[in-house]
Protein backbone atom coordinates (compact mmCIF):
# COMPACT_ATOMS: atom_id res chain seq x y z
CA UNK A 1 0.00 0.00 0.00
CA UNK A 2 1.12 3.54 -0.75
CA UNK A 3 0.14 5.95 2.01
CA UNK A 4 -0.23 9.67 1.38
CA UNK A 5 -0.85 12.70 3.53
CA UNK A 6 -4.37 13.91 2.73
CA UNK A 7 -3.47 17.45 3.78
CA UNK A 8 -0.81 17.70 1.08
CA UNK A 9 -0.23 21.44 1.48
CA UNK A 10 -0.07 21.19 5.29
CA UNK A 11 -2.47 24.06 5.93
CA UNK A 12 -4.44 22.16 8.55
CA UNK A 13 -7.50 21.82 6.31
CA UNK A 14 -8.59 19.39 3.61
CA UNK A 15 -9.50 21.05 0.33
CA UNK A 16 -11.82 19.36 -2.17
CA UNK A 17 -8.88 18.91 -4.53
CA UNK A 18 -7.04 17.01 -1.78
CA UNK A 19 -10.08 14.86 -0.97
CA UNK A 20 -10.39 13.96 -4.64
CA UNK A 21 -6.91 12.43 -4.58
CA UNK A 22 -7.89 9.85 -1.96
CA UNK A 23 -9.01 6.44 -3.20
CA UNK A 24 -8.60 4.27 -0.09
CA UNK A 25 -9.44 5.66 3.33
CA UNK A 26 -8.79 3.80 6.58
CA UNK A 27 -10.40 5.39 9.61
CA UNK A 28 -10.56 2.27 11.75
CA UNK A 29 -9.33 3.15 15.22
CA UNK A 30 -6.90 1.12 17.31
CA UNK A 31 -8.39 2.29 20.62
CA UNK A 32 -11.25 4.26 22.16
CA UNK A 33 -8.89 7.21 22.62
CA UNK A 34 -8.74 7.69 18.83
CA UNK A 35 -12.48 7.50 18.25
CA UNK A 36 -14.00 9.64 15.49
CA UNK A 37 -17.41 10.85 16.59
CA UNK A 38 -18.37 13.08 13.65
CA UNK A 39 -18.62 11.58 10.15
CA UNK A 40 -19.38 14.92 8.52
CA UNK A 41 -17.33 15.68 5.41
CA UNK A 42 -16.96 12.12 4.15
CA UNK A 43 -19.26 13.06 1.27
CA UNK A 44 -16.42 15.14 -0.22
CA UNK A 45 -14.22 12.08 -0.87
CA UNK A 46 -16.01 11.29 -4.11
CA UNK A 47 -13.28 9.12 -5.64
CA UNK A 48 -13.10 6.63 -2.78
CA UNK A 49 -13.08 2.98 -3.81
CA UNK A 50 -12.46 1.59 -0.30
CA UNK A 51 -13.60 2.92 3.07
CA UNK A 52 -12.85 1.28 6.39
CA UNK A 53 -14.31 3.10 9.39
CA UNK A 54 -14.49 0.18 11.83
CA UNK A 55 -14.75 0.84 15.57
CA UNK A 56 -15.72 4.49 15.52
CA UNK A 57 -18.66 5.34 17.75
CA UNK A 58 -20.25 8.01 15.58
CA UNK A 59 -22.37 10.56 17.39
CA UNK A 60 -22.96 12.62 14.25
CA UNK A 61 -23.82 10.35 11.31
CA UNK A 62 -26.14 11.27 8.47
CA UNK A 63 -27.61 8.11 6.91
CA UNK A 64 -27.17 9.72 3.47
CA UNK A 65 -23.49 10.57 4.04
CA UNK A 66 -22.30 8.09 1.42
CA UNK A 67 -24.87 8.85 -1.28
CA UNK A 68 -22.38 10.50 -3.66
CA UNK A 69 -19.54 7.98 -3.19
CA UNK A 70 -20.54 6.01 -6.25
CA UNK A 71 -17.05 4.64 -6.89
CA UNK A 72 -17.02 2.72 -3.61
CA UNK A 73 -16.32 -0.99 -4.04
CA UNK A 74 -15.41 -1.91 -0.48
CA UNK A 75 -17.24 -0.57 2.59
CA UNK A 76 -16.50 -1.73 6.13
CA UNK A 77 -18.23 -0.06 9.06
CA UNK A 78 -18.18 -2.47 12.00
CA UNK A 79 -19.17 -1.21 15.42
CA UNK A 80 -19.95 2.36 14.43
CA UNK A 81 -23.19 3.06 16.32
CA UNK A 82 -25.15 3.36 13.04
CA UNK A 83 -28.96 3.29 13.19
CA UNK A 84 -29.67 3.73 9.46
CA UNK A 85 -27.64 3.92 6.27
CA UNK A 86 -28.57 4.58 2.64
CA UNK A 87 -26.62 2.43 0.20
CA UNK A 88 -28.57 2.14 -3.03
CA UNK A 89 -26.56 4.75 -4.90
CA UNK A 90 -23.34 2.75 -4.34
CA UNK A 91 -23.87 0.73 -7.49
CA UNK A 92 -20.25 -0.47 -7.73
CA UNK A 93 -20.14 -1.96 -4.24
CA UNK A 94 -18.59 -5.45 -3.98
CA UNK A 95 -17.86 -5.85 -0.26
CA UNK A 96 -20.32 -4.68 2.41
CA UNK A 97 -19.60 -5.33 6.09
CA UNK A 98 -21.81 -3.60 8.66
CA UNK A 99 -21.57 -5.83 11.74
CA UNK A 100 -22.26 -4.67 15.29
CA UNK A 101 -24.51 -1.70 14.63
CA UNK A 102 -28.15 -0.86 15.38
CA UNK A 103 -29.57 -1.49 11.91
CA UNK A 104 -33.12 -2.80 11.63
CA UNK A 105 -32.91 -2.87 7.83
CA UNK A 106 -30.24 -2.93 5.13
CA UNK A 107 -31.61 -2.14 1.68
CA UNK A 108 -29.36 -3.36 -1.14
CA UNK A 109 -32.12 -3.75 -3.73
CA UNK A 110 -30.32 -1.51 -6.26
CA UNK A 111 -26.91 -3.11 -5.77
CA UNK A 112 -26.07 -6.07 -7.99
CA UNK A 113 -22.36 -6.75 -7.56
CA UNK A 114 -21.96 -7.48 -3.85
CA UNK A 115 -20.29 -10.84 -3.25
CA UNK A 116 -19.21 -10.38 0.40
CA UNK A 117 -22.07 -9.39 2.71
CA UNK A 118 -21.88 -9.22 6.51
CA UNK A 119 -24.78 -7.99 8.64
CA UNK A 120 -24.02 -9.81 11.90
CA UNK A 121 -25.02 -8.39 15.28
CA UNK A 122 -27.79 -6.09 14.06
CA UNK A 123 -31.51 -6.33 14.94
CA UNK A 124 -32.45 -7.11 11.31
CA UNK A 125 -35.84 -8.68 10.65
CA UNK A 126 -35.48 -9.18 6.89
CA UNK A 127 -32.67 -9.72 4.43
CA UNK A 128 -33.45 -9.58 0.71
CA UNK A 129 -30.35 -10.85 -1.09
CA UNK A 130 -31.62 -13.20 -3.79
CA UNK A 131 -30.55 -10.86 -6.58
CA UNK A 132 -26.93 -10.93 -5.40
CA UNK A 133 -24.20 -13.29 -6.57
CA UNK A 134 -22.89 -13.86 -3.06
CA UNK A 135 -19.79 -15.82 -2.17
CA UNK A 136 -19.84 -15.05 1.58
CA UNK A 137 -22.73 -14.31 3.95
CA UNK A 138 -22.60 -13.53 7.66
CA UNK A 139 -26.04 -12.85 9.14
CA UNK A 140 -25.28 -14.09 12.65
CA UNK A 141 -27.12 -12.64 15.63
CA UNK A 142 -29.84 -10.93 13.63
CA UNK A 143 -33.60 -11.34 14.14
CA UNK A 144 -34.37 -12.97 10.80
CA UNK A 145 -37.42 -15.16 10.41
CA UNK A 146 -36.69 -16.46 6.90
CA UNK A 147 -33.28 -16.91 5.32
CA UNK A 148 -33.64 -17.35 1.57
CA UNK A 149 -30.44 -18.00 -0.39
CA UNK A 150 -31.92 -20.11 -3.16
CA UNK A 151 -30.69 -17.79 -5.90
CA UNK A 152 -27.15 -17.48 -4.49
CA UNK A 153 -25.59 -20.24 -6.58
CA UNK A 154 -21.98 -19.19 -5.86
CA UNK A 155 -22.36 -19.08 -2.09
CA UNK A 156 -19.41 -20.86 -0.48
CA UNK A 157 -19.67 -19.76 3.16
CA UNK A 158 -22.77 -18.96 5.22
CA UNK A 159 -23.01 -18.15 8.92
CA UNK A 160 -26.39 -17.63 10.60
CA UNK A 161 -26.21 -18.68 14.25
CA UNK A 162 -27.99 -16.57 16.85
CA UNK A 163 -31.26 -15.88 15.03
CA UNK A 164 -33.86 -16.77 17.67
CA UNK A 165 -36.84 -16.05 15.38
CA UNK A 166 -35.52 -17.95 12.35
CA UNK A 167 -38.02 -20.63 11.31
CA UNK A 168 -37.19 -21.22 7.62
CA UNK A 169 -33.85 -21.72 5.89
CA UNK A 170 -33.75 -22.11 2.10
CA UNK A 171 -30.29 -22.89 0.71
CA UNK A 172 -31.07 -25.17 -2.21
CA UNK A 173 -28.91 -23.26 -4.65
CA UNK A 174 -26.54 -25.78 -6.25
CA UNK A 175 -23.67 -24.97 -3.89
CA UNK A 176 -22.53 -27.20 -1.04
CA UNK A 177 -21.42 -24.54 1.44
CA UNK A 178 -20.21 -27.09 3.99
CA UNK A 179 -17.28 -28.05 1.72
CA UNK A 180 -15.76 -24.59 2.09
CA UNK A 181 -16.35 -24.06 5.83
CA UNK A 182 -14.70 -25.59 8.84
CA UNK A 183 -16.96 -28.30 10.21
CA UNK A 184 -17.54 -26.53 13.53
CA UNK A 185 -18.89 -23.35 11.92
CA UNK A 186 -21.14 -25.29 9.56
CA UNK A 187 -22.45 -27.48 12.39
CA UNK A 188 -23.15 -24.53 14.69
CA UNK A 189 -25.59 -23.11 12.14
CA UNK A 190 -27.91 -26.07 12.73
CA UNK A 191 -27.61 -26.65 16.48
CA UNK A 192 -31.03 -26.14 18.14
CA UNK A 193 -29.63 -23.93 20.90
CA UNK A 194 -28.17 -21.54 18.29
CA UNK A 195 -31.36 -21.23 16.20
CA UNK A 196 -34.13 -22.66 18.38
CA UNK A 197 -37.08 -21.78 16.12
CA UNK A 198 -36.06 -23.52 12.88
CA UNK A 199 -38.96 -25.60 11.55
CA UNK A 200 -38.29 -26.01 7.83
CA UNK A 201 -35.07 -26.37 5.84
CA UNK A 202 -34.60 -26.89 2.11
CA UNK A 203 -31.12 -27.94 0.98
CA UNK A 204 -29.38 -29.45 -2.02
CA UNK A 205 -29.54 -33.22 -2.33
CA UNK A 206 -25.87 -33.60 -1.41
CA UNK A 207 -26.48 -31.70 1.86
CA UNK A 208 -29.66 -33.49 2.89
CA UNK A 209 -28.28 -36.32 5.05
CA UNK A 210 -25.76 -34.09 6.80
CA UNK A 211 -28.23 -31.34 7.70
CA UNK A 212 -30.85 -33.87 8.76
CA UNK A 213 -28.36 -35.30 11.25
CA UNK A 214 -27.65 -31.87 12.75
CA UNK A 215 -31.04 -30.20 13.20
CA UNK A 216 -33.27 -30.62 16.21
CA UNK A 217 -36.18 -33.05 16.47
CA UNK A 218 -39.27 -32.16 14.47
CA UNK A 219 -37.46 -29.98 11.93
CA UNK A 220 -38.48 -30.73 8.34
CA UNK A 221 -35.51 -31.11 6.02
CA UNK A 222 -36.17 -31.49 2.30
CA UNK A 223 -34.16 -31.44 -0.89
CA UNK A 224 -37.04 -30.00 -2.87
CA UNK A 225 -38.75 -26.78 -1.90
CA UNK A 226 -42.51 -26.72 -1.79
CA UNK A 227 -42.53 -23.81 0.64
CA UNK A 228 -43.13 -20.29 -0.62
CA UNK A 229 -41.52 -17.72 1.72
CA UNK A 230 -44.00 -15.20 3.01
Amino acid sequence: NNYISIDSNFDGEIQLSEANNVYNLYLNTPSAFDNISDFSGIENFKNLTALNANDNQFVIFNEYSLIDLQNLRNLKMWNCNINAIYLNSLVNLRVLELQQNNLTSIDVSNLNYIYDFASGNNPLLNLNINHLNLDFLDCTFNNLQILDCMANSNLTKIYFIGNPLLHTVLIKNGSNESLNMDYGSWTENWMPFNNPSIQYVCVDENQYSNVLSLVGPGVQVKDYCSFAPG
